[in-house]
């Protein structure tokens, strides 16, 4: 497999190996095997390839460039799905954010502060954000929509809103808004 490539691949003197991977851009999974021989015993490793397109695409580039510098594992300055996955909290205050819909990919978010941002809508109705414990979109004077899960407000997690509620639309399952 030429995506393939296993250090050092003579002379090995300790009992570590290297296997690099080239970055997949084919748009697919791909699996690959390398054969390890050492003296008389021979072992076969697979390797399963994520495709390149389970990196999140960004709408907001502020709010990957935030993402990224607080949670980007790999250090390829991208986000991963698996990497959004782990995040429990994100406080992305004050950053003159547009849009926060790729919150979608981070399942273990328990905290979301996003306070003081450009934010015109905002959906945290996800079914991916059943761990969501507390949002904050204090002082987010452009928000105008924010759709909210009926569990969420029935549990009566902590939401935080702009100190104009009324003009701040909260939509959930059935569709209800607040203020009213």
């Amino acid at each position: 497999y030429s995506w393939l490539s296993v250090l050092p691949t003579k002379g090995l003197t300790d009992s570590l190996i290297e296997i690099h991977a080239e970055t997949n851009d084919t748009g697919s999974d791909r699996t690959g095997e390398i054969q390890i021989r050492y003296g008389s015993i021979t072992r076969t490793v697979s390797v399963l390839q994520s495709s390149q397109f389970d990196i999140i695409s960004f709408a907001d580039p502020e709010f990957k460039k935030y993402m990224c510098d607080n949670f980007d594992i790999s250090e390829d300055n991208e986000l991963q799905r698996y990497e959004a996955a782990l995040i429990t909290e994100i406080d992305c205050s004050g950053l003159g954010l547009t849009g926060i819909s790729e919150i979608s990919y981070c399942t273990g978010l328990k905290r979301l502060v996003c306070e003081n941002n450009d934010i015109k809508e905002a959906n945290v109705s996800y079914p991916s954000l059943k761990n969501l414990e507390e949002i904050s979109f204090k002082d987010c004077e452009k928000l105008g929509r924010l759709w909210i899960h009926n569990k969420f407000r029935h549990e009566k997690k902590k939401i935080t809103l702009p100190e104009d509620t009324k003009k701040c639309i909260l939509v959930s399952d059935n569709y209800f808004e607040a203020g009213r």
